[in-house]
């Protein structure tokens, strides 16, 4: 989890969830929960174009509100360099979620070898890129509920998960059979203030729990040095991890 990073400058927000250069072998950014920042989410940028942009595997992150804490809009994904440097290369996303400001931007002379499998970000996609594989995508406005649930590669006990609940549902069940067992319980923590706002659920027998969506249910936490929270996001979007208890 990376959240409330950078500065308000005389310019514009700086500080990005992560600032990215590459070449070889392979970098990858897996399963990382990026928000209520004041520059960019993810960001893969060189002012020399593409040159050290090379290489790159982004999978099952959760990005949102980038540029919120300076009262700005920025992309929560950027790829690219400036342009006329050249286009970044062999860049793969894969699974994916944004909300909120920008979704993907290809940014400059874009990317090439470009795998886009699988993401959610109905806050959009600009830039211009060259696929070598595209398919699953969805980057129109979201529709109804999406609820993604990405398991921890390193604790078996722990799993991200990520809910679009546009319908406004007080509550929204959310499958995690895939790697908790019925009758468990889990600690359900809000990422907005990871500390303080947590469920304690049980997995039901239809190996599910019921996540509480409600604004009123859930707290965000006051970036230090400043004297009020970022705005919610809740009902319309959440982002928890839970953890056997």
């Amino acid at each position: 989890m990376i959240y409330h990073i950078g500065w308000k400058g005389s310019d514009r927000g700086h500080g990005h969830g992560l600032y990215l250069h590459n070449i070889a072998p392979s970098m990858t950014v897996k399963d990382c929960i990026i928000f209520d920042s004041f520059g960019w989410g993810i960001h893969a940028f060189s002012p020399t174009g593409g040159t050290n942009l090379k290489n790159f595997i982004f999978e099952g992150n959760t990005c949102f509100d980038a540029g919120i804490l300076a009262e700005e809009t920025h992309p929560n994904f950027l790829v690219g360099g400036t342009e006329g440097g050249g286009a970044a290369d062999t860049i793969s996303l894969i699974d994916n979620m944004s909300y909120n400001a920008g979704g993907l931007q290809f940014y400059g002379d874009g990317a090439t070898g470009v795998i886009l499998t699988g993401n959610y970000m109905p806050d959009g996609k600009t830039g211009t890129y060259m696929a070598t594989t595209e398919s699953g995508n969805y980057f129109e406005a979201a529709i109804g509920n999406q609820v993604f649930v990405r398991a921890n590669d390193y604790d078996a006990n722990r799993a991200n998960i990520t809910i679009y609940n546009q319908v406004a549902a007080d509550s929204v069940a959310v499958d995690v059979s895939s790697v908790f067992a019925v009758g468990d319980v889990l600690t359900v923590a809000n990422v907005q203030d990871y500390f303080v706002d947590a469920q304690t659920l049980t997995v039901a027998e239809d190996g599910t729990i019921a996540v509480d969506m409600r604004a009123i249910s859930h707290t965000v936490a006051i970036p230090v040095g400043m004297v009020a929270a970022p705005a919610t996001t809740f009902p319309a979007f959440g982002c928890f991890v839970i953890e056997a208890a």
